[in-house]
Formats: structure tokens, sequence, C-alpha cells
């Protein structure tokens, strides 16, 4: 039995120049293909790359406003603690004042209460502005005010200085 061309591969140069036609125009297409999708990829690579350096601004400015916060929070807490001293102080200030005030108050009203009037006798003392009145107020361990009252001779002015 003897092969045909068709059986051995052998083809007509017509059919060898449709088969070169359709190939090249088939790579045409795929270069075509090839062009838009290294364009896309360009395109692609553009975006990532521009939104990397978006990225990183986003993390320095994040880094920043960490430290930032962080500088503030110290600020903060060392502020709180100076208020706190401060705070503490007035409070005791405003005690020693507050049982001053209640002593001297408790004082006038008995002293109203048994029919003494305390502005008249005081401006008829001799010694009436010649001292220092000095008054101190201790709390004691069992809640009791200790206070002490002191008049002292006011400091004579030298008349030469």
């Amino acid at each position: 039995m003897k092969k045909t061309d068709k059986e051995q591969g052998n083809i007509s140069a017509k059919q060898y120049d449709k088969l070169l036609t359709a190939l090249f125009k088939r790579i045409k297409a795929d270069e075509r293909c090839f062009k838009k999708l290294s364009g896309s990829l360009d395109i692609l690579t553009r975006d990532i790359d521009f939104k990397n350096k978006r990225w990183e601004v986003a993390e320095k400015n994040y880094m920043n406003a960490i430290d930032v916060f962080d500088n503030k929070l110290t600020e903060f807490v060392k502020s709180n603690k100076e208020f706190k001293k401060a705070n503490t102080e007035l409070a005791k200030n405003n005690f020693e004042l507050t049982r001053a005030y209640n002593s001297l108050a408790q004082m006038g009203k008995f002293a109203e209460e048994n029919g003494i009037d305390i502005k008249k006798h005081t401006k008829q003392l001799p010694e009436s502005g010649k001292y220092d009145f000095k008054q101190e107020h201790k709390l004691m361990e069992s809640g009791k005010v200790n206070s002490t009252y002191t008049l002292t001779p006011k400091k004579k002015k030298n008349e030469n200085s």
C-alpha cells in the first residue's frame, strides 16, 4: 500500500501559504494582546509603587503621631503629679484656715453671748495697736484641734532710718 501526499505530511504551496497567513494573523493578534497586557502591567506596577510610597508616608506620620502622643502623655503625667502636690498643700492650708476661723468665731460668739463688746474693749486697751497677734492650730491624733494664740510686741521703727 502506497501512502498519499496527505498521509506523508506533504502539503501543497497553496495550503502552505494559507497556513502561514493564519499563523501570521495569530502572531499579530497575540502581539496586540501582549502589548495591552504589558501596558496594563505597567499601570499596575506604577499603582503599586504609588501605594507603597503612600503607605510609607502614612507609616511615618503614624510613628510621628505616636511620638507626639507619648510626649504629651509624659507631660500630662508630670504636670498631674505637680498639681497633685500643689492641691494637697492647698487642702492643708484650707484646713488650717478653716480651723483658725472656726476657733476665732467660737471665741467671739462666746464673748458676745456673755455680753462682751470685743471691738469696744479692744480699742480701749493700752496695748491696742502695739502687739502682733498670731494664732496656730494643730490637729491632734485624737482628732481634736489644739489652738495657740500669741501676742508679741511690735518692733519700734527707728526715726533715723
